[in-house]
Formats: C-alpha cells, structure tokens, sequence
C-alpha cells in the first residue's frame, strides 16, 4: 500500500465516508455547516472596523452612486490595485441594504458556506474524514476573516471551492465540476496576486495530463472563464495599461522587504491560519482561567507539524508513484471515466507539491513578510496537507485523538473570544472600537456640522485607520431633512471610562469649554472620505 491510498476500512477505524453509513456522514455535514457558520453570524456589529474594510465598502458606495460597475479594488501594500470582485461583491450588498450589521451576517454566512460546503464536497471526493472539516472551520483566524469585510477573505472559500471542484473532475470527469475549478480558481489572482500558484499549479494539471478534458467539455469552461473575465473586463484593461509600472513594482519587491530566509519560511509555515496562536497574539487578546489559552494555543499549533508530515507523504507517494500513469490513456471511442480515490489523490499531491514550490518561489522573489494573510491564496493546499496526515494517523488509530484534541483547542478560543468580544469589545492597543460602537458615533456626528473633531482613540490617529469613522459618514450619511448644528466649545471622541484600561469603548461628547482634552489628544478629520478614484 502506498501512502496515496486510503485507508484500509474497518469498523473501529475512524475514517471517511467509504467506511462509514451515509447517515454517519450526514450527521458530520451537518455538524460541520453548523460550526460554520452559527459562530461567524453571532453578534455581526461586534466586528472592528478599520484599515481596509472601511474604504472597500465605502468605495462600492461610491460606484452604486456613480452607476458604475467597480472596475478595480484597492491598491495594496506594493502599490498595484487588486481586482474588483470583492467591491463589486459589496455594491450588490449595498443595494439591498445600507445595515452595516446585516451586511456583515450576509457576509459570514456566504464565506462560511461556501468554505464548509467546499470541505464536505472534497472530503467525499477523497474519501477524507469529515471530522477534519468541522475542525477546519472553527479556526479563529478564518472565523475572524469570514466575519470582516475585507477583500483579501474571498481567496479562501474560493480557492477551497476550486479545490473541491478539481477534485470532483478528477473522479467523475464532470466538465461542470471542471468548469467551477477555473471559475472559481481564476478569482485567486484577480483577488489579490497570492492566488496565482494554485491557479498554474491547476491548469498546468490540466493541460499536462487531462488535456483531453478541454475538449470535452469546452462549453463549461469557457463559460466559466467568460463569466469572470466579464466582471473583471475594466481591470484587465486598467492592468494592460498600467503594466509597465507594475513589472517595475513586482521587480523591487516589497516595500518592507525580509530576508529570504524570513520570506523562505512562510509557505512552510501557512499552518499558522489553522492554529490559534497567531490570533491570540496578534488579534484578540483572550483571556481565561488559569493557563487554559496558552494550553488551547499549544495544542492548535499541531496543526503545523501535520501540514510538515502531509508534505512528506506527497514527497515519498509520488517518489514510490515514479514512471506509473496515474491517469490511464481512455480507449478510442470509449466513455470517459474518472480515476478511482487513490489516483485522484495521487494528483493532489503533484498539484499541492507544485503549488507549493511555486508559493516558495514567489515569497522569496519578492521578498514576502512570513505573515499569515500571505499564505490566503494557497490556503487549500495547507489544509490538504494536514488532512492527508490525518488520514495517515488514523491507520494506526490516532486520526479521531488528535483530530478531536486539535478541534477542542480551537472551539475554545474561538468560542470564547467572541464572547468576549460581544461583552468587553476588542483589545485597545490591538483594534478598533466595534462596528456597532462606530457606527453609534458616526451617527451622534451626523447631527452637527463640524468637520474635525478632538480624539485620543488610537485608530483615529494614525493612517490607514483613522479614515474608518469619515466612511462610515459616506455609507451612513445624514438624514437630508434633519438641520445640523454646530458645537459651540468643539466635539471630543475619547475612550468611555471603565474598569478596564484596555477596553475600546468610544463615545462622543460636546466640550464645555473648561475641561482640558484628555492626554494625548488629537485633532482629526471626519468629514465623508473623499472617492479615491
């Protein structure tokens, strides 16, 4: 047996739905869309609101003011705009309601559906435990992601989406499934650049070893592909435009370069968006009794090591696979066929290994910081990974233990941080005040005229996340009727008092002309945010 086959079935193995009843895996489905998607629609307003989110959503205002259809997104880190889906996205939202809140449960719903469906989709394709899925989506870093209204998010629902359609050809030879993988496998780097190694790594799949398939089921694809260059038609041709600055760009690379070695390691480390360290340390600061988080941390980070013995299985199947054609030639004029588990899953490997290589490539060449949200784009692949270690643990009876210890740890600080969350709001020198809190503000400055206003928030003083409040005030605008009036002594936005020193809380207030601005007081701006393009 090779370590590209499934498992040998048994009735005490804990295994995928080739060993289990249908009802059996009805059961994890179910528990899998719950974990989904009850935690990522708990509490919508109790999300931040700051950086990036605050302008996409305000810029999709802006073009449904303008009739327009979004031709781009924002510009990032290295100064090259990514592609308009996500705004596009929100300008649909936006035309249904201007509720912030409900914007962000229909948000979450629709990101978590889709990643969970994904899972469940590829786990019966490859015969994976679906165990391993509802474990997948409880990680708070991808709860927190699905819940924001960043753009960036929507690489992980469809790149997962595009995995498990790929998956579903291989073993059926469907031209819809094939023709949803490049749908769906396209929006990677027309969302942001760091889709563009699961793209190549599945087309050149496609046209090294199933070329065949393009023209059986051309329609499929092409109608896949017309749909998503339909909606990025402006882009593509604001790229063209714009190519010689940004092959100028991409040759200098990062603006805050790392060494290679740094950029080197976080491919090899993209485990981190499945574990709960990142999270605690750099997104919510939790809190529980005794050392329960740093145990619940310690033993997220498992995840790591499996991602590690993943990559090692793929290595030694494909090593011991050599010469051998994992996709027999079909027989003139006979029926197409897809290829049985263990061969489907012998292609994953050679995709997720040259997937891999190429994220490897492109972190170095640019010089990549090793940060989580750099690794969005290959995020399947991860997860592919340690799900193949998984399954390899369960022949020796281990899958269920640590699939289920791993499970545990992330449901607790999951869980538990977004009650605290919803009670305490975020942590002061980490984020912003919540969407609800902002929004409370927003609406208290609607009823004065004044422009600028007195702070010493932390997120209104400094860019990008001082801009989050002006946009609000473009996507929650004064009522025209209502007559505005004017602060006699100016308008102060400072910290509510509370017990605690690290809370978020915000509250507007009018000066009285007499008490001095609290300590490290600012001036700021929150006049409507201006349309940038």
């Amino acid at each position: 047996m090779t370590l590209a086959q499934p498992s040998t079935p048994s009735p005490q193995a804990f295994d995928g739905p080739q060993s289990r009843s249908s009802r059996q895996f009805v059961i994890a489905a179910i528990v899998t869309l719950l974990l989904a998607i009850v935690p990522a629609v708990m509490w919508p307003g109790a999300i931040s609101w700051m950086c990036d989110e605050p302008v996409l959503v305000a810029q999709a205002c802006y073009f449904n003011q303008a009739h327009e259809l979004a031709n781009r997104g924002l510009a990032g880190n290295m100064g090259v705009p990514y592609g308009p889906l996500p705004t596009q996205y929100y300008q649909a939202l936006l035309l249904v309601t201007h509720n912030l809140p409900a914007i962000v449960a229909i948000h979450a719903f629709t990101l978590s559906s889709v990643l969970a469906v994904s899972l469940l989709w590829l786990s019966r394709s490859l015969r994976l435990t679906p165990w391993f899925a509802a474990c997948v989506v409880l990680c708070p870093y991808l709860w927190w992601g699905q819940r924001v209204l960043w753009d960036a998010s929507f690489a992980l629902p469809l790149g997962m989406l595009a995995v498990a359609a790929y998956a579903s050809f291989l073993r059926t030879d469907s031209g819809k499934s094939l023709g949803l993988a490049m749908a769906a496998g396209l929006t990677g780097p027309l969302i942001h650049l760091q889709g563009l190694p699961l793209l190549l790594a599945f087309a050149g799949h496609l046209l090294l070893h199933r070329p065949s398939a393009l023209r059986r089921h051309w329609m499929p694809v092409l109608i896949g592909v017309a749909v998503i260059f339909s909606l990025n038609a402006g882009y593509l041709h604001l790229i063209l435009q714009i190519l010689p600055s940004i092959q100028g760009i991409l040759g200098q690379g990062y603006p805050n370069p790392v060494s290679r070695a740094s950029s080197l390691s976080g491919p090899m480390l993209g485990g981190a968006l499945l574990d709960g360290e990142y999270f605690v340390r750099a997104i919510k600061e939790m809190t529980g009794p005794g050392r329960s988080v740093e145990a619940a941390v310690l033993v997220s980070r498992i995840i790591t090591p499996l991602i590690w013995v993943g990559m090692a299985c793929a290595v030694v199947s494909l090593v011991r696979s050599a010469g051998r054609r994992a996709i027999p030639p079909t027989a003139e004029g006979a029926q197409p066929v897809g290829v049985d588990v263990a061969g489907a899953r012998r292609e994953f490997f050679r995709i997720s290994l040259v997937c891999l290589g190429l994220q490897l490539v492109m972190a170095v060449s640019l010089h990549v910081p090793p940060l989580p949200q750099y690794t969005f784009g290959t995020f399947p692949i991860h997860v592919l990974f340690g799900w193949f270690a998984i399954d390899l643990l369960q022949r020796v009876r281990l899958g269920l233990i640590v699939t289920a210890a791993w499970g545990l740890s992330l449901a607790y600080i999951t869980l538990g941080s977004a009650w605290q969350i919803h009670r305490d709001g975020w942590s002061r020198w980490l984020f912003s005040a919540s969407l609800d809190n902002q929004i409370e503000v927003a609406r208290e400055l609607n009823r004065y005229s004044d422009t600028t206003v007195w702070t010493n928030v932390r997120t209104y003083k400094s860019r990008p996340t001082a801009q989050a409040l002006q946009c609000l005030r473009v996507i929650l605008p004064p009522d025209p009727a209502m007559v505005q009036i004017r602060s006699p002594h100016g308008l102060l936005i400072r910290y509510k008092t509370s017990d605690d020193p690290n809370s978020s809380w915000i509250e507007l207030v009018e000066k009285d002309g007499e008490t001095p601005n609290p300590p490290e007081t600012e001036e700021m701006d929150v006049a409507p945010w201006p349309r940038a393009y």
